[in-house]
């Protein structure tokens, strides 16, 4: 959640003005990254995007994220394929597992407050760069487990105290609802 230091103002951005030369660049360096590695099509393209447009909702960054993810990956995916680079076997063992994981992903994703997700990606980018740097494998698991236990621990303080995380971040669950219902309104006054 983005707060607005000069109007104390702590709502979301539903419609954003696209800032174009730079939402361009980061296409260009994520797809270039993504070619070489693989790596970055959801966390790179996520952060930069929290980057540029902070007022964006959790739920708004993760399904532009992934509408942006088909094609570049696929493409970056038909050049491999050319190339030699593909094990058919290891590929549909992955999409049988992942079509599902991400359809309940995505589920909830659209419900999650902005706070939950922002979180839950910190927590993705922190093992992920403890595995890059060769942290060893049951370090990164007490890692894990320490994020796992300290999110359930925050989450049940919440939850004890009757607030919720929207409520904590200034976050209403129908934002987009209510900004038109706003306009609607000014229009007909």
């Amino acid at each position: 959640m983005y707060m607005d230091l000069r109007t104390g103002d702590r709502s979301v951005d539903d419609a954003p003005h696209v800032k174009k030369a730079p939402t361009l660049a980061i296409g260009a360096s994520i797809g270039f990254i993504v070619g070489i590695t693989s790596v970055g099509s959801g966390t790179l393209v996520i952060v930069l995007l929290l980057f540029l447009y902070p007022r964006l909702r959790g739920s708004q960054m993760v399904g532009t994220d992934l509408a942006q993810a088909i094609p570049m990956v696929g493409a970056a995916a038909i050049a491999h394929i050319l190339f030699g680079d593909f094990q058919l076997g290891l590929t549909a063992s992955i999409l049988v597992g992942s079509i599902p994981g991400v359809l309940i992903g995505s589920t909830v994703s659209s419900y999650a407050p902005t706070l939950f997700l922002r979180g839950a990606l910190s927590a993705v980018l922190l093992l992920s760069g403890l595995k890059l740097v060769n942290v060893p494998t049951l370090v990164i698991g007490v890692v894990l487990l320490v994020c796992v236990v300290g999110l359930l621990a925050a989450w049940i303080t919440i939850r004890i105290s009757g607030r919720t995380l929207r409520e904590i971040a200034g976050e209403s669950r129908n934002a987009g609802a209510a900004q038109t219902l706003a306009l609607g309104a000014e229009e007909a006054a």
